[in-house]
């Protein structure tokens, strides 16, 4: 888990307007059970990318557990 969050906050840092590094940011927070810090970088996702189905979906899961 550890390898996959620094893989997709490395990925952010070269790129931060592609609202699939935000998206696999916010799902490895959510399996890290950091629900706070996925809702947010799904928000930025679903913010970059309106057609981002799978950030949506995700975010609304994240939504409801919260």
């Amino acid at each position: 888990m550890e390898l996959a969050l620094k893989d997709a906050e490395r990925a952010l840092s070269i790129d931060s307007t592609a609202s699939y590094y935000h998206q696999v940011l916010g799902e490895v927070n959510f399996l890290k059970g950091e629900l706070r810090p996925a809702r947010l970088s799904l928000e930025r996702a679903a913010d970059l990318d309106p057609e981002n189905t799978e950030a949506l979906l995700k975010l609304a899961e994240v939504y409801f557990l919260l």
